[in-house]
Formats: C-alpha cells, structure tokens, sequence
C-alpha cells in the first residue's frame, strides 16, 4: 500500500465510483448515489491534497460544496462554475444517508444512465 496519502484518496476515490455505478446499475438507491458522493469527495480531497495538510483536508469532513470550493480555488479555468449545480445535488445524498430524514419527509430517487432514469413515482421511499 502507498503511503502518499493523495494517492490513497485517489485510489479510494476510484473504488467508491466503481461500486458507485454498479450499485447504480443494481437500482440500489440511495445507497449508488451515496457513493458516488464519496468517489467524488475522495478524488476532490486527493486533488487538493497537493495544496493542503492532511488535517486541513480531513476538516471539510463530507460536506462537498465545501470541498468542491477548495478545489476551485487550486484549479478553477473559468468552466468549473458550471458543474455547481452538479455538486449541490450530489451532496444531497450526503444528508440522507441516515433513514430518518427519508421517513421524515419522503423521497422520490431513481437512477438512469444516459436519459433512462425512470419518473415513475412507484419506487419511491417514505411516505
């Protein structure tokens, strides 16, 4: 195993996104989207990694749009801006990891791959 740490969350970044999109292909929802967070989170926190203590990493803890402003500051090109929505939305599986939220107020989840996610409200969790 490697003992520099970016590549470690690089590494972990990939694993996170292949068992992401396998799970996504399973239709395991929420659990694909969650992580899928993660794969992004991982390989945001090894990229900035290059500019930052491991502890400062380790303080945006899984708040992604926190994470995602780190790595702008080091790497924006002016087109980044564009993938904000992305990362907010994403970050919303973040919050409901835990089941109380879901059967609090209910959601409505499905998963697609190239325009074929599904609007039928059947799958959906809670009330």
């Amino acid at each position: 195993m490697s003992t520099d740490w970016a590549e470690q969350f690089l590494t972990l970044g990939v694993q996170y996104y292949v068992a992401g999109r396998s799970a996504a292909l399973a239709r395991l929802i929420p659990v694909s989207a969650n992580l899928l967070h993660h794969a992004v989170e991982m390989i945001l926190k090894g990229a900035i990694s290059a500019h930052a203590t491991p502890e400062k990493v380790r303080s945006h803890g899984h708040r992604l749009p926190e994470v995602w402003a780190t790595f702008k500051e080091h790497y924006e090109d002016g087109q980044l801006g564009e993938f904000d929505p992305l990362i907010t939305q994403l970050h919303a599986f973040e919050e409901i990891r835990y089941p109380d939220k879901i059967i609090r107020d209910g959601a409505a989840m499905s998963v697609g791959f190239g325009g074929t996610a599904s609007t039928d409200p059947s799958g959906s969790m809670g009330r």
